[in-house]
């Protein structure tokens, strides 16, 4: 039942976020206020993965094990994204189902700039990604789509028994 406690300590830190979105304020432009990067970070395809270690100056494996956790959309297809910023301790690790709901921003989201640090790298998830248009999760169902068959310990996942 832990995992229901930090679903509703999350849903309420995520409606303190809320009230600043463009959504909530019928713009149709970033605001920048965190929102998406606090809602759940977005999605790398394998390929942007390399992208974005080729602008971290880092090696893919050893990126994915200091900025990244591994998580499951249907228990069998597994996927890649950053961690949030109260995640680093996990990183680089298959997600527990009770740390899923972890509060914080993404660990890539400047919180003084109100920007992304890896802007000019940002995944396609990212940048189709508008709080002001709802797609039905259309965005983020291309962005798994990308992780089916693909095995997470190729980029250094660890993974225990259960997992």
């Amino acid at each position: 039942m832990r995992w229901l406690s930090r679903a509703m300590s999350y849903d309420a830190w995520l409606k303190k976020l809320q009230g600043k979105r463009a959504l909530d304020l019928k713009k149709e432009e970033c605001l920048k206020c965190g929102y998406c990067c606090g809602m759940r970070p977005c999605i790398p395809t394998p390929e942007e993965l390399k992208e974005i270690a080729k602008f971290l100056k880092m090696k893919v494996n050893e990126m994915v094990e200091k900025y990244f956790v591994c998580d499951s959309y249907d228990w069998m297809n597994k996927f890649i994204f950053p961690a949030k910023e109260t995640q680093l301790d996990i990183t680089g690790t298959f997600i527990d189902s009770d740390r899923t709901y972890d509060t914080g921003y993404c660990v890539f989201f400047d919180k003084k700039k109100k920007e992304c640090k890896i802007y000019p790298v940002r995944p396609q998830h990212a940048r189709e990604t508008d709080c002001w248009i709802n797609t039905n999760g259309e965005t983020t169902k291309k962005a798994l789509a990308e992780w089916k068959g693909v095995d997470c310990k190729k980029f250094g996942i660890e993974f225990r028994e259960e997992d």
